[in-house]
């Protein structure tokens, strides 16, 4: 199981826009892909929002991240989960707040 912040799902959807728009993926193929994602354990954090403007903020700021990824942040921190990404500034303030990462 994967449990992802709210606006986990419009990220998915416009990362793959974008791919498509690049010419990678077809929007064929995109609407595919997002279906296979429905197959998987993925759960939606229901607090996402209520931490938005304060905890999430301030990881934001201090980390200087992105309000989206520190979502992914907090939401580790929050539920004492391991965290998995591949981006750098990410794992460099996942270091910093002492949470663990998911091997990838």
């Amino acid at each position: 199981m994967a449990l992802v912040p709210q606006h986990w799902r419009l990220e998915m959807a416009n990362l793959g826009l974008m791919a498509a728009r690049r010419g990678r993926v077809s929007v064929v193929e995109l609407e595919e892909a997002l279906k296979l994602l429905d197959d998987f354990q993925i759960v939606v954090d229901p607090d996402t929002d209520r931490h938005a403007w304060r905890r999430t903020l301030s990881l934001a700021v201090l980390h200087d991240l992105t309000s989206y990824d520190a979502a992914y942040l907090d939401l580790a921190k929050r539920r004492a989960l391991q965290l998995a990404t591949r981006d750098a500034k990410l794992i460099q303030a996942a270091e910093r707040e002492s949470v663990l990462l998911f091997p990838l």
